[in-house]
């Protein structure tokens, strides 16, 4: 099972990045930002508290290791409109990366979270995507099995003209297209 969203992988691409000269720079906040962080989307509007919007895959095992994983670090960050959130921007490739304070070093280590070095500062990185796509764009998860069964769905037959609990109503919505 995958339980981390940043492979190794990632972290020697955009390491080689920042070795071969790319600096980060500042990652300004939009007016409204969103950003997903595997299977959870996270809306940042400025002067407002982050929003979470999250999936029916939002589940106690889900929950568990997203907030152990990059997905929390990016929410506590985006909490206050001042941020330490870099962006490392390439001709293939850019990365939103979070610098790690002097006070957050020794958790970040002990999570084996601090991804990057660039002299004597540390990163994390928060999310990775090809130069044409979007911090938006849902580009990676977590390998977790979802068991329908357990999640304790209702089926209605809505083809089933016997039952008449669902009448049939006029929509006063109309086709745009």
């Amino acid at each position: 099972m995958k339980k981390k969203l940043i492979s190794n992988d990632i972290k020697k691409l955009v390491q080689s990045a920042l070795d071969s000269g790319v600096e980060p720079v500042k990652f300004e906040l939009e007016q409204f930002t969103r950003i997903a962080v595997g299977d959870v989307y996270i809306t940042k509007m400025k002067g407002e508290k982050p929003i979470m919007h999250i999936t029916e895959h939002f589940n106690k095992e889900y929950a568990k290791l997203w907030n152990n994983d990059v997905g929390k670090i990016l929410i506590k960050e985006l909490r206050g409109d001042n941020n330490n959130l870099y962006e490392i921007v390439t001709d293939t490739f850019k990365a939103l990366v979070k610098l790690i304070t002097k006070d957050e070093i020794s958790e970040f280590k002990s999570k084996d979270m601090n991804h990057l070095k660039v002299g004597d500062k540390e990163y994390t990185i928060i999310k990775v995507v090809t130069a044409k796509k979007y911090y938006c764009d849902k580009t990676d998860d977590y390998d977790i099995e979802f068991d329908i069964e357990e999640e304790n769905r209702e089926i209605i037959d809505v083809n089933n003209s016997d039952d008449e609990e669902y009448d049939e109503q006029k929509s006063n919505s109309y086709a745009l297209f």
